[in-house]
Order: structure tokens, then C-alpha cells, then sequence
């Protein structure tokens, strides 16, 4: 996981995934271990480095979790 929003997230890997696949993805959250589950779909792929990644389905749990994790990058961003 390279970047990640409420929105979706850029996955680095050399898997030859065609834009719109919808997958299934499943990640932990670094700052608690909270595991979110989304149905998905392949936005966009930039071979060699990875794909663009759509949240289709994200319950308000893992949203909420997703925004805690962004907003403890934003401060660790700022105080760097």
C-alpha cells in the first residue's frame, strides 16, 4: 500500500491486473491493526509499479478507520 484515502489506494506490485477488474481487497491499517475489506475495482495501472485502486463497497467502520490513519500521516507530515 503506496497511498491510500477514503476513496481507494495505490497498490505497488508488478501483477499484470487489467483496469476495471473488481477484486475483493483486503488490508491491515498500520496504526491499530484494524483490517478493512473492500469491494474494489482497478482504476487505472501503471506498469512495472502498480495499480489505482476504487473502494465500490467500504462499511462506515472501515471509513472511519481509514480517516483516523490519514489524519495521524497528516500530523506525523507536519511535525517532520
Amino acid at each position: 500500500m503506496a497511498n491510500i484515502s477514503t476513496g481507494g489506494l495505490f497498490i505497488s506490485t508488478e501483477e499484470p491486473i487489467r483496469a476495471g477488474t473488481r477484486m475483493v481487497v483486503r488490508f491491515e491499517l498500520p496504526n491499530n491493526k484494524h483490517r478493512v475489506i473492500a469491494v474494489s475495482r482497478v482504476a487505472y495501472v501503471r506498469k512495472g509499479l502498480g495499480l489505482g485502486v476504487e473502494f465500490l463497497s467500504l462499511d462506515d467502520e472501515d471509513r472511519e478507520e481509514i480517516e483516523a490513519y490519514i489524519a495521524i500521516l497528516k500530523t506525523i507530515s507536519r511535525v517532520s
